[in-house]
């Protein structure tokens, strides 16, 4: 496995956020993709959703916003931010706007 390769770091990010629970490295693996990949919306996603679980929700927030200037089709941030802006920030019109895109 070459722990360099963008593909291997974004599932050990997902893997280490979920099952292995150890926020500190997933949080680290994600930094790490959205240096290495500025322009993937869905890098931004995962960094905004490993925020989400940590309990950062402003930093989520702005990670979700960026995903969606990355690529504002991007349905899987679509989703996970309108989700989010319904249940964290109980901003349900704002969430109706992005479902409705």
């Amino acid at each position: 496995i070459d722990p360099g390769h963008l593909s291997t770091l974004a599932k050990y990010a997902a893997l280490a956020a979920g099952k292995l629970d150890q926020p500190p490295a997933a949080e680290l693996l994600h930094r790490e993709l959205v240096g290495r990949r500025p322009g993937d919306a869905s890098v931004w996603q995962g960094y905004a959703q490993c925020l989400h679980s940590q309990g950062q929700p402003r930093d989520a927030e702005q990670a979700f916003k960026r995903a969606l200037q990355v690529n504002p089709a991007h349905v899987p941030s679509i989703a996970s931010y309108a989700a989010f802006l319904h249940s964290v920030k109980r901003d349900v019109g704002g969430a109706k706007l992005l479902y409705t895109r």
